[in-house]
């Protein structure tokens, strides 16, 4: 009979690639798997793995082919919202509406107005229903809110109450992420003080209790971003007495994530309250250089001088800006150490030279950049066509005006994160090839990919001598300025490339959440010393337990990576021992540290200060342990949540301590 799909004799052997019954391609991970693994060659294993991988992206949507999607996180236009009320949006869309000629922004301007119509709807519900409460248990506090729904969020808000009201309802219905919380409560905050119609203490119940409500909402692993801090439109210091109580509240609460940019003339009291919250080991703040984003957003981003003083940070720490972008957070994973595998199987044994190698491990790095842009532009075009997302459309500006979606482009600024995976892996890889080529490594070219199929067993002299080659993270010259070439080229090649969403740009990052485990599982044992299916390197700092000459040194090492080219965010987790903390010398150590890592082009840093002992304990005794937070990659979470090998690889990160 004629072939057709969905055939008996179809995949005879079993090896997982078949038609199904409607027309489809298929790929049953597990059977393939089993024949790769039957495989005696590594190259033959290392072809079929990229087949296996390559075939998912036939039964499956574009973003979960080779290069992933993560997600989106954004934050909504808090201030518009206080300052209008959803009446202001009404009002917005009606007068689009009189000048919308075109029948699609006609059909557009009816739907976000039946949008909005909707969320009048429910605020009255809410209203309504409030009331029926007050009638049979009528309090002080039930009477209050009743008096804010009737006011906001349809109205501007009057009060700083009536603001948190507001705020909790956009929560509500989507709008989850704080943002720049400090800054856009704080006129409320100071009339209402003024007035003596408000408390700092009620202002610190209603924040904690806005606090709870994300902590409750937020899933493990997850986040919401808070941003504090930084400069204002004016480009002035915009720390305030709500920059203080956020950061308290930090310390009871494992979310939101919170971020505190941090400029040159950050008074005292802010570094020593900063200072006082990582001492508990809450890991909130994290610090970002000002500076930096300030400047570098503007050049890279395209963001405008009267818009810079807005960007803030979603989920892990993904750049974005205050209720005018729409930003894929991670939206692709770029795993160099993979990059690096495929190179070193391919060409090792070709190459006369370590400069030849690198030409042929910078040709890959276009080749596969090229089709990560490719493979995103094409998810993005699936997304802005098919995809409605009608409430970020309508707290994000500029999409009214633009009759376009959110995910259309019609957001001012349109960014796509690429987190790049493996750096230090692949910077301490590059140095063991360069020793291999020089001479000094002790074996051939075919010995090195000889041990790394045999994942090392029986060749431990090797790995020894690996071992002990210089390693980033320690402040070595040469090792600095292989980072600082590599990531130049990745860095670069990713950010200058256009995305399909509104003209915008791909912005670069480092940030591990979850998946510089799970990336390193399907990769063999490389060149840098890690055995097969070992963790990555986590973000941007160095591999586990590899950064021996102290955190001065670390972080010097990691200032190196290219992180101004790399705006999506550069994470480096650095682990301290709580005594760092001690004495008032010790503080100012630190300070001047984490000053200086920003000096010399750091853009991030977040502290984890949790004791070793403790930690071994909550490691083998997790029932004891449950209120343990630490700072997993970008987030904070209670440790005992995390998978075995997530806590496995915060035991082996390094600990510093601060001299007295």
């Amino acid at each position: 009979p004629r072939w057709g799909p969905g055939l008996p004799d179809d995949d005879p052997a079993g090896h997982g690639l078949r038609i199904s019954r409607r027309g489809q391609f298929q790929c049953d991970g597990a059977a393939f798997g089993r024949l790769v693994e039957s495989l005696g060659d590594p190259f033959e294993q290392l072809l079929l793995q990229r087949v296996a991988r390559d075939a998912g992206a036939f039964n499956s949507g574009p973003q979960s082919a080779r290069y992933a999607h993560g997600g989106m996180h954004w934050v909504a236009n808090f201030p518009r919202l206080l300052g209008g009320g959803l009446e202001g949006y009404r009002k917005q869309i009606v007068h689009r509406a009189e000048t919308a000629d075109l029948l699609e922004e006609q059909s557009f301007c009816e739907a976000m107005l039946d949008t909005v119509e909707g969320l009048l709807a429910l605020a009255d519900h809410c209203h309504a229903t409030l009331v029926e409460e007050q009638r049979r248990h009528d309090s002080p506090r039930l009477s209050r809110l009743v008096d804010a729904f009737a006011h906001v969020p349809r109205r501007p808000a009057r009060t700083f109450y009536e603001a948190m009201v507001s705020i909790r309802f956009a929560m509500g219905v989507g709008c989850g992420e704080p943002g720049r919380l400090d800054q856009y409560l704080w006129p409320f905050y100071v009339r209402d003080i003024a007035e003596g119609v408000l408390t700092r203490e009620e202002a610190l119940e209603l924040l904690d209790e806005h606090f709870a409500a994300i902590d409750g909402c937020v899933s493990s692993p997850g986040a919401w971003h808070l941003t504090l801090g930084g400069s204002d439109a004016e480009g002035q210091p915009a720390y305030n007495d709500l920059t203080v109580l956020c950061l308290q509240l930090n310390q009871r609460y494992r979310q939101p994530n919170t971020s505190l940019r941090v400029r040159p003339d950050m008074p005292d009291d802010l570094w020593e309250a900063v200072l006082d919250n990582l001492r508990t080991g809450c890991g909130n703040p994290a610090l970002i250089n000002e500076e930096l984003y300030a400047a570098r957003l503007q050049e890279i981003g395209g963001v405008t001088p009267s818009d810079i003083a807005d960007y803030g940070f979603g989920g892990c720490t993904e750049t974005l800006v205050q209720g005018k972008s729409a930003v894929d957070s991670i939206g692709s994973t770029y795993n160099l150490l993979d990059i690096l595998e495929t190179t070193t199987a391919t060409h090792l044994t070709r190459c006369g030279s370590f400069d030849v190698f690198m030409v042929a491990f910078r040709n890959d790095i276009e080749m596969t950049a090229a089709q990560l842009v490719a493979e995103v532009n094409v998810r993005q075009a699936c997304h802005g066509t098919y995809q409605t997302d009608p409430l970020r459309t309508l707290f994000a500006d500029d999409c009214i005006e633009r009759c376009k979606g959110y995910h259309a482009g019609g957001c001012r600024y349109n960014f796509e994160i690429v987190s790049v995976y493996g750096i230090a892996n692949a910077i301490n890889s590059l140095e063991t090839i360069r020793a291999l080529y020089e001479g000094s490594l002790g074996v051939t070219a075919e010995e090195l990919l000889e041990a790394l199929a045999a994942n090392y067993e029986g060749h431990e002299a090797l790995l020894a001598r690996i071992g002990k080659l210089e390693k980033f993270g320690n402040n070595a010259p040469e090792v600095n300025a292989l980072a600082t070439s590599v990531t130049d080229l990745v860095f670069d090649r990713l950010g200058s490339s256009p995305c399909w969403r509104g003209s915008g740009r791909f912005l670069p990052a480092s940030i591990g959440w979850t998946d510089f485990i799970s990336l390193g599982k399907h990769l063999g044992a490389t060149p840098d010393g890690r055995r097969k299916g070992e963790p990555l390197a986590d973000s941007t700092g160095p591999t586990q337990g590899t950064d021996t000459r102290g955190p001065t040194q670390a972080l010097l090492s990691t200032a190196a990576v290219a992180q101004g080219k790399a705006l999506g965010t550069c994470v480096l987790n650095l682990l301290l021992e709580p005594q760092a903390f001690d004495t008032k010398d010790q503080r100012e150590k630190l300070r001047a540290l984490f000053t200086t890592y920003f000096t010399q082009g750091g853009s991030q840093l977040q502290i984890n200060v949790v004791d070793e002992e403790v930690l071994q304990d909550a490691y083998d005794h997790p029932d004891k342990h449950g209120d343990l937070f630490v700072r997993i990659a970008g987030y904070n979470d209670y440790y005992v949540k995390q998978s075995r090998d997530i806590q496995a690889e915060i035991l082996e990160r390094s600990r510093h301590g601060i001299e007295r």
